[in-house]
């Protein structure tokens, strides 16, 4: 005699609410958790774990599970509502603009911004102090973030990268590769366009922190606005007059910057030492 399964509380959280549903089709379809992780590539634990609501899907399982429970993308729907409940709080205002921007310039003096950041870059970048489910929910709202890019009417977006972000290596050189390899493919896309700072840069704007200048589309209008990060918590700058001077910063750094040809063979040619 098998053991009952362990009861669901679908209400507790989204991510329950999924895991209550994959229990459903799994076992309309007569699957044990092991023999359903094997036909879409994953573990049973896995599986056990996500029905419980301890692990976040990632989007490739989702994707998995809507081709073979043949679902019309059901599971990946869900799974963008769950990846938005890895932001923390204060950061959720800042997706929700990002999302109805049309167009985003950002500047990074750090990191690889996080639209363009690899699964595994990301992992390696919040894996310290974090327990494995956290590391992969956070990733996991990560990606989610991402389909701006590539979804219906995409937004116009500028990133500029100072070149230091490319020798601190996260993860080690492959994830880099990997990293760089993903930058690379951005460049033939029409609404994304790259540029690297280099370190002969004289610019004083770039040495105060990360930001990013997004115009936001509105139910009436649409609002300029700037997420300044410095290495405390980031904040809004919206007044009109502060927000110009924002813009100002950033014509300065991206006339530093390389070219996009420049960019590309910056990036080529750091691939190739890795």
């Amino acid at each position: 005699m098998g053991r009952k399964p362990r009861p669901l509380n679908p209400a507790e959280s989204f991510a329950a609410h999924f895991g209550n549903e994959l229990r459903a089709y799994r076992l309309a379809a007569g699957l044990t958790q092991e023999q359903l992780g094997t036909k879409v590539g994953y573990t049973g634990q896995l599986i056990g774990q996500v029905e419980l609501g301890r692990a976040t899907p990632s989007k490739k399982l989702c994707e998995n599970l809507d081709q073979f429970f043949k679902t019309n993308g059901n599971f990946t729907r869900m799974w963008k509502i769950i990846a938005r409940e890895g932001n923390v709080a204060w950061f959720r205002d800042y997706v929700d603009r990002e999302s109805r921007a049309n167009k985003l310039r950002k500047y990074d003096a750090q990191l690889i911004p996080g639209l363009l950041q690899t699964e595994d870059y990301t992992r390696a970048l919040v894996r310290s102090g974090r327990t494995p489910h956290k590391i992969e929910q956070i990733t996991a709202a990560r990606m989610a973030r991402q389909s701006i890019i590539t979804g219906y009417d995409p937004p116009r977006l500028w990133f500029v990268i100072d070149e230091a972000v490319f020798y601190r290596r996260f993860g080690g050189d492959s994830v880099m590769r990997g990293q760089i390899e993903h930058l690379l493919a951005f460049f033939e896309y029409p609404n994304v366009e790259i540029r690297v700072l280099p370190f002969t840069s004289t610019t004083a704007m770039s040495v105060n922190g990360a930001f990013s200048i997004l115009t936001v589309v509105n139910e009436e209008d649409e609002e300029e606005v700037v997420y300044y990060e410095p290495l405390a918590r980031p904040q809004w700058i919206e007044a009109p007059d502060e927000v110009a001077d924002c813009n100002v910063r950033w014509e300065l750094i991206i006339a530093d910057a390389l070219p996009k040809e420049g960019s590309r063979k910056f990036l080529s040619a750091m691939l190739e030492e890795l």
